[in-house]
C-alpha cells in the first residue's frame, strides 16, 4: 500500500476503533434506556387498564341499581356491554400485571364474575316476579361487591403507581447517561477528525492545491495545464492521470473540431458536387476545342486554364470523398497483395517520380474486411503524399497485430514540424503550391468510416511515418 494511503489508513482505523468501542457502550445505554421505557410504558398502561376496570364495574353496579330501582329490564342491554368491557379490560390487564399484582387481579376477575351471575340468576328473576323485598337485599349484596371490587382495584393501581413512578425516574436517569455518552462520542470523534484534518492539511495540502489548481485550469479550457508533483505516492498517480485526461481531452477536442469541419463540408459537398462537376465539364470541353485554333501565343494561357479547371475537379473529388467515407463496399481484401499492385501501378503512371518505394511484407498475407476501392484511395493518398515530400525512399511495411492489420509508410523526407503534424489533417491545408490539402483529411475519413486508428509520428531526425491500424472486421461487416 502507498505510503499516504497506509498512514491515512492507519489514523482513519484509531478513529474508527476508538468511535466502536464509544459506540457499544452508547448501545448498551440505550439498550437498558428502552428496556426502562419498555417497563414505564407497560406499568401505565396496565395502571390506566386498573382504571378502567373500575369504571366499567361502576357501570356495571349503576346498571344493576337502575334496574333494581325502576323494576324494568330496560338497562340490561347497556348492562350486558359494560361486563364485555370489564371483562376485556381484566383479561388486559392479566396480561400486563406483574406476578406479585397476579393474586389481585384472579381476585377481581372472580368478583367481576360473581357480580354478574347475582345480576342474571337473582336480580333478574325477582325484577320479573315482581318481589320487591328481595330486590332490596339483593342491591345491598350487589353493592357490597362492588366495593370490595372498588378496594381490590384501588391497592392495585396504587402499587402500579408507586411502581410506575420508580420506572420513570430510572428512566429519565438513563436517558441523562446516554446523554452524557453521546456528547463524549461526539467531543471524542470532532478531537479525533481535528486531529485528523490537521494532519492531513500539512502533509498534503499542497499537492492536493496542485492539482485542484491544475482542474481549475481545465474548466477554463486550458487543455494545456499539467500537474508536476514529485514522489510516488496516490497524489502523484492522480496527478499523471489528470495530466493523461488532459492531454486526451486536447486530442478529442480537436478530433472533434475537425469531424464538426468535415461534417460541414461533407454537406456542401453533397449539395453542389453535382452541379459544379457539369460546368467544369463543359469549360474543360471547350478548352481542348479552343486549342485545335489557338494561336500559339494563346495556348500557355489555355494549359492555365485546363491545371485550374483540373485542380477545381480534384478538389470536388475530395469533397465527395470526405462526404461519402462510411458507404463501405465490404470484402476480404489481402493488404499485402494491394499494397504491391498498388506501387507497381503508381510507378508505371509516374505518379511516384525517381523516389525508391519498397513494400515489406512481414507476413505472407493480411486479409481483412474492407472496401477494396477505398483502402487504395487510402494507401495511394498516403504513398504518394510521402513520395512528393522530397523524400529519396519510401518504405511500406505491412504486419499484423492480433486482429488489426498494421500499415506503416515512411519516408526520409524532412519530416512536418509540431504545427503542421497538428493541422496534417485538417481539409484543405497543404504546404505544397498545387496542393488541394484534401488527401490526408480523405485517408482520415477513410480509417474512421472502417474503426480503424491513424497515427502520425516525425522523428527528431527527420522523415515522417504514418500508421494505419484497421481491424479484421470492420464495422457493419458480418
Amino acid at each position: 500500500m502507498p505510503r499516504t494511503a497506509l498512514q491515512i489508513a492507519t489514523a482513519l482505523a484509531s478513529v474508527v476503533l476508538a468511535c466502536g468501542a464509544l459506540l457499544v457502550l452508547m448501545l448498551w445505554t440505550l439498550a437498558r434506556q428502552e428496556r426502562a421505557d419498555v417497563g414505564v410504558t407497560r406499568l401505565d398502561h396496565a395502571k390506566h387498564t386498573a382504571h378502567r376496570i373500575e369504571a366499567q364495574l361502576r357501570e356495571q353496579y349503576i346498571h344493576q341499581a337502575h334496574s333494581i330501582i325502576e323494576r324494568t329490564l330496560g338497562h340490561v342491554g347497556h348492562y350486558t356491554h359494560a361486563v364485555g368491557e370489564a371483562r376485556a379490560a381484566i383479561t388486559q390487564l392479566a396480561a400486563l400485571a406483574s406476578p406479585a399484582d397476579a393474586g389481585d387481579v384472579q381476585r377481581l376477575s372472580k368478583l367481576a364474575a360473581r357480580s354478574d351471575k347475582h345480576f342474571r340468576e337473582k336480580i333478574l328473576p325477582a325484577i320479573r316476579a315482581g318481589r320487591a323485598k328481595e330486590l332490596v337485599s339483593l342491591h345491598t349484596l350487589a353493592e357490597a361487591t362492588v366495593t370490595e371490587a372498588t378496594a381490590i382495584n384501588a391497592r392495585l393501581s396504587a402499587a402500579l403507581a408507586q411502581r410506575s413512578t420508580l420506572a420513570r425516574h430510572s428512566a429519565a436517569a438513563l436517558r441523562r447517561q446516554t446523554r452524557t455518552m453521546a456528547l463524549v462520542c461526539f467531543a471524542a470523534t470532532f478531537t479525533a477528525a481535528l486531529l485528523l484534518a490537521v494532519a492531513i492539511t500539512r502533509r498534503i495540502g499542497r499537492r492536493i492545491v496542485a492539482v485542484r489548481d491544475g482542474a481549475r485550469a481545465l474548466s477554463r479550457g486550458v487543455l494545456d495545464a499539467r500537474v508536476s508533483l514529485g514522489g510516488s505516492d496516490e497524489f502523484a498517480e492522480l496527478a499523471e492521470t489528470f495530466n493523461d485526461m488532459a492531454a486526451s481531452l486536447d486530442t478529442h477536442q480537436r478530433d472533434l473540431l475537425r469531424a464538426e469541419r468535415l461534417a460541414s463540408i461533407g454537406k456542401v459537398a453533397a449539395g453542389v458536387a453535382h452541379e459544379i462537376n457539369n460546368p467544369l465539364g463543359v469549360i474543360l470541353g471547350y478548352v481542348h476545342l479552343l486549342r485545335r485554333r489557338a494561336r500559339e501565343d494563346q495556348h500557355e494561357s489555355l494549359e492555365i486554364i485546363e491545371h485550374e479547371v483540373k485542380l477545381c475537379q480534384r478538389i470536388v473529388e475530395g469533397l465527395l470523398d470526405l462526404a461519402r467515407p462510411s458507404a463501405l463496399d465490404l470484402e476480404t481484401v489481402d493488404v499485402c497483395t494491394l499494397a504491391d499492385e498498388l506501387v507497381t501501378r503508381l510507378r508505371e503512371g509516374g505518379r511516384l517520380g525517381n523516389v525508391e518505394v519498397t513494400v515489406h511484407d512481414d507476413v505472407s498475407s493480411v486479409q481483412i474486411d474492407a472496401d477494396a476501392d477505398k483502402l487504395e484511395q487510402l494507401l495511394t493518398n498516403i504513398v504518394v503524399n510521402a513520395a512528393q515530400s522530397a523524400a529519396a525512399r519510401v518504405d511500406i511495411s505491412v504486419a499484423r497485430d492480433d486482429d488489426v492489420a498494421v500499415i506503416t509508410v515512411s519516408d526520409d523526407g524532412p519530416g512536418m514540424s509540431d504545427e503542421v503534424r497538428a493541422r496534417a489533417l485538417d481539409p484543405f491545408f497543404s504546404t505544397k503550391r498545387d496542393g488541394v490539402g484534401l488527401g490526408l483529411a480523405v485517408v482520415s475519413a477513410i480509417v474512421e468510416a472502417h474503426g480503424g486508428e491513424l497515427q502520425i509520428h516525425c522523428p527528431r531526425d527527420g522523415g515522417t511515418r504514418v500508421r494505419v491500424r484497421l481491424p479484421q472486421r470492420a464495422r457493419g461487416s458480418r
